[in-house]
């Protein structure tokens, strides 16, 4: 079908980019990816692909308009331009029509529009399990990246964003296990639950469980569609553990 055939005519553009232009994200993904992937002893046999899936992504100029919370975060441009949004500017729709209108005229660098930051590299490891194939790998990396990870870390009002998901998870704590809560209250702010639980809910729960387990989880994720269940499941292991 034709979809498909722009898909794969995409992803050899991505691929021909890293080969032929650098960006100065380049090295921070493929560190992200030695430290995070090839010393997991889950993943560290899929770190070529898992650093091909992220830089493919980094190379994607249409994720960030793609992800359905709005852009995860103010891009940065190369050359002259806006420096970002206004970060008292909450509606993710403006962002939206702002960065249409200015990647027009400018280039977002990287090109996806998002910066990578530690443990970015997690959200591709898990796709390696799938197939060895980047042409399969990656349609299903980028859907699932546009409509459920980047929420992990989109610091915004809209629902089911990080910050929502943090409330979920201290509300639901607080509500099930108050023992608990009270307990590392009286040890101090080091303790408290959230300071553990904020890696889980960013990273999925990526290298913090098995393999299978987070491919489950995520499986549950697509069928009620909603990453919810990632501060449930987070304040469901201090409930029961």
């Amino acid at each position: 079908s034709a979809e498909p055939k722009s898909s794969l005519s995409s992803l050899q553009d991505f691929a021909r980019g890293v080969c032929e232009w650098e960006w100065i994200t380049d090295d921070v993904l493929r560190l992200d990816v030695a430290e995070h992937c090839a010393n997991d002893v889950n993943y560290f046999p899929f770190d070529e692909i898992v650093e091909s899936l992220v830089l493919s992504l980094s190379r994607d100029s249409g994720v960030a308009m793609d992800c359905e919370a709005g852009p995860p975060q103010s891009p940065i441009f190369a050359g002259h331009g806006r420096d970002g949004y206004d970060d008292d500017d909450d509606d993710y729709e403006a962002k939206a029509d702002i960065a249409s209108e200015d990647c027009k005229a400018q280039q977002f660098v990287p090109p996806c529009g998002i910066v990578p930051f530690r443990t970015f590299s997690v959200y591709a490891c898990p796709f390696a399990f799938l197939t060895d194939r980047l042409e399969v790998a990656y349609p299903l990396f980028r859907a699932f990246y546009c409509r459920y990870l980047s929420r992990l870390h989109t610091i915004s009002s809209q629902p089911s964003t990080l910050l929502n998901l943090c409330a979920l998870f201290e509300g639901l704590l607080s509500t099930t296990a108050p023992h608990v809560v009270y307990h590392l209250s009286e040890l101090g702010p080091d303790a408290a639950p959230l300071r553990f639980a904020f890696p889980w809910i960013v990273c999925g729960f990526v290298s913090y469980l098995r393999a299978d387990q987070v491919l489950w989880l995520w499986d549950r994720v697509v069928g009620f569609d909603s990453v919810q269940l990632i501060a449930v499941l987070a304040a469901a292991v201090f409930a029961f553990r």
